[in-house]
């Protein structure tokens, strides 16, 4: 029983714990961009993407406005909610 209610408990730490993960991929070619610079309207929260496009967004809330940015490509902005509802892929 004990052994039970351990596999339980990270059952549910699998399910509910993940982060959100958002992808960012350039749009014609899908492919990752790394180095995308994500945050909020004030500044006081932030992330970057990875090598693979990969950030958590976690610290937004889910109406939060975020800006994505990079160097080579167009500043855009989306809320956090729309993110979630686009299977948390930014083109």
């Amino acid at each position: 029983m004990k052994h039970f209610y351990l596999v339980s408990l990270c059952l549910l730490y699998a399910f509910f714990g993940q982060a959100q993960q958002v992808k960012v991929l350039e749009e014609n070619s899908k492919t990752p961009i790394p180095g995308v610079a994500i945050y909020n309207h004030s500044k006081n929260k932030s992330t970057v993407t990875d090598i693979d496009g990969l950030a958590n967004l976690d610290v937004f809330s889910n109406e939060e406005v975020i800006f994505l940015e990079h160097l080579l490509y167009q500043k855009t902005t989306i809320k956090k909610s729309q993110v979630v509802k686009n299977n948390l892929i930014i083109y």
